[in-house]
C-alpha cells in the first residue's frame, strides 16, 4: 500500500470538480464508487456543500458548542486530501479499501470528521481518494493533523507485512533508520514514482504495452536530447527512465524499447506543458473575478427588474413603458455581448496560440537556412509538433464557438454593438405605430359638444 498527502486547499466545490469528475471533463468514468462519512446524505455533489457549509460556520458551530473564540483564527485551508493506492497485482475490494481510509481517518485524529472518499478506475493500481473536512462538524474546532506523513508510512508498513508481502522495501529501511533515531529525508514521492515504474516495466509484454501503461500512469515517453528514453509526466518535469528501473542498463532499456518510434521531444513537450500549467492558475483567477462580476451585474440587473416592475404597478405611462423596454433590450444585450467577450478573452489568453504561430514561423525560417540533413529533419520534427499543438489549439476553440484568429478586442466590441443598433433601429416603425395606437387607446374622448358647446351658453 502507498499512502500519499495532498496539499490543503480551501475550496471543496474544485475538490469535487477534480474528484468526482473525468480529468479536465464533465465526464465521470473513472468513478468507480463513493462513500460519505458523517454526512447526512449519501449524494457526494451535496456533501461536498454540506462541508463547505460547516466550514464557513464554524465560529458560530464554537458558540453553540460554548467554545471560546480565542487562538488562531480559523484556518483558510479546510480540504484536507489523502489516498491509499495498492499494487496492481492486488484485487483490494470497494469494502476493504473504504475500510482502510476509515481506519487512516482513525489514525490521523479526523474521525469524527466530515469525509468523502472516492474510487478511480483509471490506473492500472486499485486506488481511493479521501477529501476530509478538516472543521469538526460538532464544535467547530479545527484539526491539525500532525505528523500524517510518518504516521500513515508506519502504518502502510504494518500492513503490508500483515498481508504477507512487501511492495515497498525503502520504506521498511527509512522506518528502521528513524527507529534508531537517524534522520532520513523524506522521500517518499520519489520512492514511490520508481517502484511504480518499475512495476509497469516488468509487467509489460513489450514496448506498446509499456508506453500505453506509463500513460495510464500519467507520464509520456519521449526522446531526450542525448537520444535516451525519458519520462514527461503532466507539470512538464522530465525524469530519466533508465534511474527509475533499478538493476537495467541503459543498453538493455534501449533494445527492449526499440520498436518504438516518432516519439515526441521531450524538451519541447515539457515547454508546452509548463506553459500551460504556468498559466492555469492566472487563468482561474481571472476567472473567478469575471464570474464574481457576472453574479454582482445580474444581481443589479434582479434588483433594477423588482423596482421597475413597482415603478410600473404605480405608473402607467405609455411612452415611460416604451422607454423602459428598450433599455431593458439594450441591458440584456450588453451583458450578453461583455460575458461573450471575457469568455474569449479568457481563451485566448489561456491557450496562447499567437505564441505558438509565432514559434512556427521562427522554426520555417530556420529551416530554409540549414542545409545539413541532420540538422533540417530534426527542425522538421519539432515543426510537426508544433503544428499539431495549433491544429489541437484551433479545435478546443472551435468547439467551445471561438475563432482561433478572430479580430481583436477593440474589433470585436464595434461589430456586436452595430448589429444591436441594427436589429433595434429595424423596430423603430413597429414602436411607433404601437406607441400612437396605445395612445388613441388610452385617451379622453372630447365631450363637450354633445353638452352644448362647454361653459359658453
Amino acid at each position: 500500500m502507498i499512502p500519499r498527502i495532498g496539499a490543503r486547499g480551501y475550496s471543496f466545490k474544485g475538490a469535487g470538480q477534480y474528484f468526482l469528475h473525468d480529468k479536465k471533463a464533465d465526464t465521470k468514468d473513472r468513478v468507480a464508487w463513493t462513500y460519505t462519512h458523517n454526512l447526512t446524505t449519501e449524494n457526494p455533489e451535496l456533501a461536498m456543500k454540506m462541508m463547505a457549509y460547516t466550514a464557513i460556520n464554524r465560529n458560530r458551530l464554537k458558540q453553540d458548542a460554548g467554545v471560546p473564540l480565542t487562538g488562531r483564527k480559523g484556518i483558510n485551508q479546510p480540504v484536507y486530501t489523502f489516498s491509499l493506492g495498492w499494487s496492481p497485482d492486488q484485487e483490494p475490494t470497494p469494502e476493504h479499501m473504504k475500510s482502510k481510509a476509515l481506519d487512516a481517518l482513525e489514525l490521523l485524529g479526523l474521525k469524527d470528521h466530515e469525509a468523502v472518499f472516492v474510487g478511480h478506475s483509471d490506473t492500472a493500481h486499485p486506488h481511493v481518494h479521501a477529501i476530509v473536512n478538516l472543521v469538526n462538524p460538532q464544535d467547530g474546532k479545527t484539526q491539525r493533523p500532525q505528523n500524517d506523513r510518518l504516521k500513515l508510512s508506519t502504518w502502510a508498513e504494518a500492513y503490508e507485512k500483515e498481508y504477507g508481502k512487501i511492495y515497498c522495501e525503502q520504506r521498511v529501511i527509512n522506518n528502521e533508520e528513524r527507529r534508531q533515531g537517524k534522520k532520513v529525508k523524506h522521500r517518499s514521492d520519489k520512492v514511490e514514482k520508481a517502484a511504480s515504474i518499475q512495476s509497469l516495466y516488468n509487467q509489460a509484454k513489450d514496448a506498446h504495452d509499456f508506453q500505453k501503461a506509463l500513460e495510464k500512469k500519467g507520464y509520456t515517453l519521449a526522446s531526450g536530447d542525448r537520444r535516451g528514453f525519458v519520462l514527461v509526466d503532466q507539470e512538464g518535469k522530465v525524469s530519466s527512465l533508465s534511474r527509475q528501473l533499478k538493476g537495467q542498463r541503459a543498453k538493455d532499456i534501449k533494445e527492449r524499447l526499440s520498436e518504438l518510434s516518432d516519439l515526441p521531444h521531450a524538451q519541447i513537450l515539457s515547454e508546452e506543458r509548463q506553459y500551460f500549467m504556468r498559466d492555469q492558475y492566472e487563468i482561474e483567477r481571472q476567472k473567478k473575478i469575471v464570474d464574481a462580476a457576472i453574479d454582482a451585474e445580474e444581481k443589479r440587473d434582479e434588483k433594477r427588474k423588482i423596482d421597475q416592475e413597482k415603478t410600473d404597478r404605480v405608473h402607467k405611462d405609455v411612452d415611460s413603458s416604451f422607454a423602459i423596454e428598450i433599455d431593458k433590450v439594450r441591458l440584456q444585450e450588453k451583458i450578453k455581448l461583455r460575458n461573450q467577450w471575457r469568455k474569449e478573452q479568457a481563451l485566448r489568453d489561456f491557450y496562447k496560440r499567437e505564441d505558438y504561430q509565432e514559434k512556427l514561423d521562427a522554426l520555417n525560417e530556420q529551416i530554409k537556412s540549414v542545409k545539413v540533413s541532420e540538422k533540417r529533419v530534426e527542425l522538421l520534427k519539432k515543426l510537426e509538433q508544433i503544428e499539431q499543438t495549433l491544429e489541437s489549439i484551433d479545435e478546443r476553440m472551435k468547439e467551445q464557438n471561438v475563432n482561433p484568429i478572430a479580430s481583436d478586442k477593440r474589433d470585436f466590441l464595434e461589430k456586436s454593438r452595430g448589429k444591436v443598433d441594427e436589429d433595434l433601429s429595424g423596430s423603430k416603425e413597429k414602436i411607433k405605430t404601437e406607441k400612437d395606437r396605445l395612445r388613441d387607446q388610452y385617451q379622453k374622448p372630447d365631450r363637450s359638444a354633445e353638452r352644448g358647446g362647454g361653459l359658453d351658453i
